[in-house]
């Protein structure tokens, strides 16, 4: 193996501040998503969950940065699964097998953090894009290669919100915004009982310096939420949402969507995304909001045992 590669794994959020300046230099060399929003590369590359057990993994070539994995741990002793969020390998030097090289690096600390599987690019809660993209043929012959496969298919919704306004009226509640500690202690105890599986990004996006929260309650009781900015921010992402079962016949959702969508205008967006969408969501989208499937992606798996 060629001496000149060095794999480096940094633990702590210190130890990737320390090099934040070649890390985030080839971030921006890498992806458009990171050279036209700064924000994300914090997000992404540097992200201080609580729910799981965050690694950054960097490749240099003679004392330069090549290439990067930034990857997470998460669930119960013996449920463990591992995510690579994000796989960064400067232009310059691809094809020669730094992305076998992170990837292997990754597999090696995932056991290590006691994983039994390892998925790429998904990192729950905090992902990029749920997949990678479905018709990236180099992408597909890369993970074969690695002993990966095919394991879920998804896809995400777009609304162009340049040209809509929105004023339905909720037949189930009162949609309010999330403003308070009350109310988001609220929201975050109706998430825990009835969408446990939300609550990591529910906390992410009531964690944001302005967050965009709404809940619709009747008589004091939330029977649904939508949130917006739990990932990526910057680009206009609406979710996760969620309607108790028992109030799923009325338009809360759409209202709630809505409420969210009508905030992102505010701020200046023109678009919105919906990320990792419902297998019944083009109907939905394209009925109230002219919407369109924008992205289509897979997400490839290996069981590491």
């Amino acid at each position: 193996m060629d001496k000149s590669f060095s794999v480096q794994t940094l633990l702590t959020y210190s130890e990737r501040a320390a090099q934040a300046t070649s890390i985030e230099r080839l971030a921006r060399r890498c992806m458009p998503e990171f050279r036209q929003h700064q924000a994300l590369i914090e997000e992404k590359l540097y992200p201080k969950s609580e729910q799981s057990v965050e690694r950054l993994i960097l490749c240099h070539v003679s004392e330069v940065l090549v290439g990067a994995v930034s990857m997470a741990v998460h669930g119960l002793a013996g449920r463990r699964v591992a995510g690579v969020r994000t796989l960064l390998v400067d232009p310059a030097f691809r094809r020669r097998a730094v992305a076998s090289r992170l990837i292997h690096a990754a597999e090696s600390q995932a056991t290590c953090d006691e994983a039994s599987r390892l998925w790429l690019y998904c990192s729950l809660p905090n992902y990029l894009y749920p997949g990678a993209p479905l018709n990236d043929s180099a992408i597909a012959q890369f993970a074969q290669a690695m002993g990966y496969s095919g394991v879920v298919n998804t896809y995400d919704m777009g609304v162009d919100l340049q040209h809509q306004s929105f004023c339905t009226p909720c037949s189930d509640g009162e949609v309010c915004a999330i403003t308070t500690q009350a109310q988001a202690q609220q929201l975050l105890a109706f998430c825990g009982e009835h969408f446990p599986a939300f609550l990591a990004e529910v906390r992410m996006a009531l964690g944001r310096a302005e967050p965009i929260a709404y809940a619709v309650a009747r008589a004091g009781q939330v029977m649904g939420f939508c949130v917006a900015g739990a990932n990526n921010a910057p680009l206009g992402v609406i979710g996760p949402a969620g309607i108790h079962p028992d109030h799923r016949s009325g338009n809360a959702f759409r209202c709630l969507l809505e409420s969210c969508m009508t905030d992102l205008q505010h701020r200046g967006h023109t678009f919105a995304r919906m990320q990792w969408s419902d297998p019944r969501s083009p109907t939905f989208y394209r009925r109230y909001f002219d919407g369109f499937v924008c992205g289509e992606f897979v997400i490839y798996a290996k069981d590491l045992s």
